[in-house]
């Protein structure tokens, strides 16, 4: 992204407002990106952390937003058992579709999950969607499978793919719940 923009992680503990716009946000670029990976209920469970603009989500999950000048135009979520992270959601807002932001935001929480000790990723991706199964390509995700009628808006199948070459470990990495004094 540029000075006025990021990737944040959603976060536990905050003010209502701030939970709200998110989950607007997030709900909307939900909308937008014709996903369902998410309910409302879901979104609606999480919590946001106005300070220093990181916002977080600890119910088993792990999930990021893209900013740019303030303004929230992307979502990606995962969740990690054991050594395997399942990533459940990428989207970006259809106006910022094309100018790498996705990419970003992909590596962004690639590079989360390998820093929260994940060995490999996993993600399911519409059969019809060739521009997201050629960025995950791109990323090092190799096609696995199909998952038959995956998608309950449409039935459409799903393209399994895995990705076993996580970025390494970033030495200067500390989660927040896990830095001891």
């Amino acid at each position: 992204m540029n000075k006025s923009g990021g990737v944040y992680r959603i976060g536990t503990g905050a003010t209502s407002l701030m939970m709200i716009l998110v989950i607007l946000c997030l709900t909307a670029l939900s909308v937008i990106s014709y996903t369902s990976a998410r309910s409302e209920l879901a979104v609606a469970r999480r919590t946001a952390e106005v300070n220093s603009q990181v916002y977080a989500a600890m119910d088993r999950g792990y999930d990021l937003v893209a900013a740019l000048d303030g303004q929230v135009i992307g979502y990606a979520g995962a969740w990690i058992i054991l050594d395997e992270s399942h990533i459940t959601n990428i989207a970006i807002a259809e106006a910022f579709r094309g100018n790498g932001y996705g990419r970003l935001l992909t590596q962004a929480l690639l590079q989360y999950l390998s820093n929260l000790g994940a060995s490999y990723a996993t993600l399911e991706v519409r059969k019809s969607n060739l521009r997201a199964q050629n960025l995950y390509t791109s990323l090092g995700f190799q096609p696995v499978g199909w998952r038959k009628r995956y998608y309950e808006d449409n039935q459409e199948d799903a393209l399994l793919m895995v990705c076993q070459s996580l970025p390494p470990v970033d030495p200067e990495f500390e989660e927040e719940e896990t830095v001891s004094d």
